[in-house]
């Protein structure tokens, strides 16, 4: 999961003494920008300088070198200058008054343009991401939609007059613009609708799942049957048509909410991406399972 990381453009130190300042805790070896910008342990670390009001100047060279030695491995940080307005050096995207360095993905986490935190808003970063895959321009005007219609931009793609057939760079491979596949390749648009989906969704669930277990363990057996393999299971490596099984007809409201949770699950599992409708119920019916007393 990627983890921003905020830096101190404090006027009184140069650019890259700020930069190698902030991760000086998290990389230690990382004690030049060549290192910082190929350190391991930076990977999935989103570098934040926020120089409005700032002299921008020092920072937009610094982005350039950052961009050169950063193509240089696979692993590594991203750096996002947020900045008044700049002419943006070789090697970095732009997203309104961002300049983005790294992978394109990473501009959504800097929480600059989320309209709302929390689950669903997330999923619909998510989604925005994997559909635009990497046309900053298009993933702009997504993060602009609302929650619900953010959540499947596939949507908003269809209605798209410029079908765009260009190449995009993604992840060291190339890719078709969206609005091409919204007209030629559809089910190729809902995978990646798909894939933002699974991206936040599944791992929440397996936290959700823990949580209830840790939470209820006195409300279920020990075991319940594999119907399957005919052995039995234990409790701690119940899944949630397990907790179907081991509540219903004792505790059948909540029998009835983990299984609305399971046919998510599964669902997601299939490769098919939620409705909005389901994902949302899907939170509430958690958070009351989470609640239960």
């Amino acid at each position: 999961m990627l983890e921003t990381v905020p830096i101190d453009v404090s006027p009184t130190r140069s650019a890259q003494h700020a930069l190698l300042e902030a991760v000086a805790d998290i990389a230690p070896i990382a004690t030049n920008l060549g290192a910082l910008c190929t350190c391991r342990q930076l990977s999935y670390k989103l570098l934040i300088a926020d120089l409005r009001g700032y002299d921008a100047a020092p920072w937009l060279m610094l982005a350039g070198t950052f961009a050169s030695e950063r193509a240089k491995a696979e692993d590594g940080p991203a750096l996002a200058l947020i900045v008044d307005s700049a002419i943006v050096p070789g090697g970095c995207d732009l997203l309104d008054d961002g300049v983005f360095v790294g992978p394109p993905e990473a501009a959504v986490f800097a929480r600059e343009r989320r309209q709302a935190p929390g689950l669903i808003a997330e999923c619909g970063d998510a989604a925005a991401i994997e559909v635009s895959r990497g046309d900053l321009t298009q993933l702009g005007a997504m993060l602009d939609l609302s929650d619900r219609d953010r959540f499947d931009p596939s949507g908003w793609v269809r209605q798209q007059l410029n079908i765009d057939a260009a190449k995009l760079p993604w992840r060291g491979k190339e890719e078709v613009c969206a609005t091409w596949l919204a007209k030629n390749a559809p089910a190729r648009l809902t995978h990646r609708v798909w894939r933002g989906h699974v991206s936040v969704m599944f791992p929440w669930l397996a936290e959700a799942l823990s949580a209830f277990l840790h939470k209820h363990a006195s409300e279920l057996p020990t075991t319940v049957p594999d119907k399957h393999a005919g052995n039995p299971i234990r409790r701690e490596d119940f899944e949630w048509g397990d907790i179907v099984y081991a509540l219903s007809g004792r505790h059948q409201t909540q029998a009835d909410r983990a299984h609305r949770i399971r046919l998510v699950r599964n669902s997601l599992a299939h490769r098919r991406p939620l409705s909005w409708q389901d994902a949302c119920r899907a939170k509430q019916d958690v958070e009351a399972l989470l609640a239960w007393t």
